[in-house]
C-alpha cells in the first residue's frame, strides 16, 4: 500500500510541476506578408524589459539567439524593427495554511476559519513582442507570452529559461500561412 501512495504521489507531483512550467503563447500575424524575405532586426528603442541591468542583457541575448536559429540577425540596417514589452508581477500563491476554531456544545456549534497564503518566491511575467517592417512600420507579426519561474534562479538557469521561452515562441515564427 505504501508503494502505490509513492507511486500515486510522484505522479501527482510531476503532473503539478509539468502544469506550472509551461508558458501560456498566442500568436497573430498578417497574412498577406512573405515572412521569408525577412533576415535582420533591430530592437525598438521603445523596448521595456524592466529588469535589472544584467538580466536585460541577459533576455535581450537569449531573444537574439532564439532568433538566429531562424535565420534572422542583428543589424544596424534591419528589415524588421523588434518591440517587446515585459511585465511583471509576484506569482499568486496556490498553498494556504488552514486556521479555524469552533466550539461546540450538546446542542449544536459554530465555527470560523479562514486561510493564511503562503508566499510562493516566484515571479509572473507576460511579453509582448511585435515584429514591425523598418519602412513602413506596419505590424507583421505578435506573440503574447506569459509564464512563471522561481526568484531563485542563478544567472546562467536565467538566460536557459529565457532561451527556452524563446525558442517555444518562435515556433510560430514564421506562421504558415493557407492559402
Amino acid at each position: 500500500m505504501k508503494t502505490l501512495n509513492l507511486i500515486f504521489f510522484l505522479i501527482s507531483l510531476t503532473l503539478l510541476v509539468a502544469c506550472g512550467a509551461t508558458p501560456k503563447i498566442t500568436y497573430d500575424y498578417d497574412d498577406t506578408v512573405d515572412f521569408n524575405t525577412f533576415s535582420t532586426f533591430i530592437l525598438a528603442q521603445k523596448t521595456a524589459l524592466n529588469l535589472k541591468p544584467l538580466d536585460s542583457a541577459r533576455f535581450v541575448n537569449a531573444f537574439a539567439k532564439a532568433l538566429k536559429t531562424k535565420g534572422i540577425t542583428s543589424a544596424k540596417k534591419a528589415n524588421l524593427v523588434i518591440s517587446i514589452k515585459r511585465d511583471a508581477k509576484e506569482a499568486e500563491s496556490n498553498r494556504h495554511i488552514g486556521a479555524g476554531m469552533g466550539l461546540k456544545s450538546r446542542y449544536g456549534g459554530i465555527s470560523m476559519g479562514g486561510a493564511i497564503p503562503i508566499p510562493r518566491n516566484a515571479t509572473t511575467q507576460t511579453i509582448t513582442i511585435d515584429f514591425r517592417e523598418t519602412a513602413s512600420h506596419k505590424l507583421l507579426w505578435q506573440s503574447h507570452i506569459k509564464n512563471t519561474y522561481k526568484n531563485s534562479l542563478t544567472p546562467v538557469e536565467k538566460e536557459q529559461m529565457y532561451y527556452n521561452l524563446f525558442t517555444a515562441v518562435l515556433k510560430g515564427y514564421p506562421p504558415i500561412i493557407k492559402k
